[in-house]
């Protein structure tokens, strides 16, 4: 087996491992593997299958390969791992969009007014956002509608009346099809890079 071979296999398992697929992942270990992780090991197949499935409940992990030492029979690699909680980027983004963190804090009730109306809007958006996509497929050029999109659209429709309602629209759909362009390029900048590792 030369290093490319070892290189491939490694890169179909941590790909296997980001797209949560734990079949995939554990179809290239062999009974014997192990895994060493910080101060833990697990050895064997059932262990390994009970550590990653354990790392895919409740978190989203995503690893890319740092390192990698290949010799014929065996390979060590150094993977960087960037880990995220489910519902943790939902939060932050509901911060920024909806000001859940701009209240200055005088009392309670003021308080649970303001993060109510925030998270109520949070709400809103992405209730609209789903029947948004669930009613018409995207253009094929365009992002569909995102919440901070249709925050913008409501904003620029409430706060600032627009004399051309048609204008906004426009301004929206090259919006998005500027983003699913630099979407394209980035996913395709990602798999050049992970087919040169």
């Amino acid at each position: 087996m030369t290093d490319a071979d070892v290189a491939a296999a490694i890169g179909e398992h941590v790909r296997a491992f980001n797209d949560r697929d734990i079949d995939a992942l554990m179809s290239g270990f062999t009974d014997d593997a192990c895994w060493i992780t910080g101060s833990s090991v697990a050895r064997g197949r059932a262990e390994l299958t009970e550590l990653f499935t354990g790392a895919m409940t409740g978190l989203l992990p995503a690893l890319t390969i740092a390192d990698l030492l290949a010799i014929p029979d065996r390979a060590a690699c150094q993977l960087i791992e960037r880990l995220t909680v489910r519902g943790e980027e939902n939060f932050q983004a509901g911060k920024g969009l909806t000001g859940l963190d701009e209240h200055q804090v005088r009392r309670w009730t003021s308080w649970y007014r303001w993060v109510t109306l925030a998270m109520l809007a949070g709400a809103v958006l992405t209730i609209a956002a789903a029947l948004e996509h669930a009613r018409r497929p995207s253009p094929a050029d365009q992002i569909p509608l995102t919440r901070n999109e249709i925050a913008h659209l409501l904003s620029a429709a409430i706060i600032c009346p627009a004399r051309n309602a048609s204008h906004r629209m426009r301004w929206s759909r090259w919006r998005r099809r500027h983003q699913y362009r630099a979407r394209t390029s980035h996913y395709q900048r990602q798999i050049t890079r992970d087919h040169e590792t």
